[in-house]
């Protein structure tokens, strides 16, 4: 279901940061746009080893969100985990941090994207579009999560839903 897709979707972003790295690595200048401000533009520069830095936040972020996804029963719940709600609550739970996990590694790589692009002399800027966007996304999966775990907080809840990530 949308889990597997989400999980597809997070590796082939971190895969593709560190593919573009990798082919890019040895005609990229020594100093490289390392910090975008919120305009998205660059005002900051550095080595260009500091580009590896965003591949490795993509793989650590889909790792780690990955293997967090393996213990629900260890979250902290806004709500009781009782035998009627465990199910909706983790499921719940595992689907909000499949989207986390794709959006964060998302992220990642597409920093280390235009931090590559802007070393190539192409882009050169995240645009301003891209703080808004991310905090946007963020904020709305965690929206919808804390809004479907309400309403699953008890047999009795309003308008229970039940959307077991699969």
């Amino acid at each position: 279901g949308i889990d597997r897709t989400l999980l597809f979707l997070s590796l082939t972003a971190a895969a593709a940061i560190t593919i573009r790295v990798a082919l890019s690595w040895s005609s990229l200048p020594d100093t490289i746009a390392v910090h975008f401000n919120a305009m998205g533009r660059a005002d900051g520069f550095g080595s260009r080893y500091l580009l590896l830095v965003m591949p490795g936040l993509a793989w650590l972020m889909h790792i780690g969100m990955s293997v967090v996804r393996r213990f629900p029963h260890s979250f902290n719940y806004a709500w009781p985990i009782t035998a009627a709600n465990a199910g909706a609550q983790y499921g719940l739970a595992l689907g909000m941090i499949s989207w986390m996990r794709f959006e964060v590694t998302l992220l990642m790589a597409y920093i280390g994207w235009v931090m590559t692009e802007a070393a190539d002399g192409s882009v050169g800027h995240l645009g301003i579009w891209f703080l808004p966007v991310s905090i946007a996304a963020i904020l709305a999966t965690l929206a919808v999560y804390l809004v479907l775990a309400f309403r699953n907080r008890s047999p009795s809840g309003a308008r229970p839903v039940d959307v077991r990530s699969g």
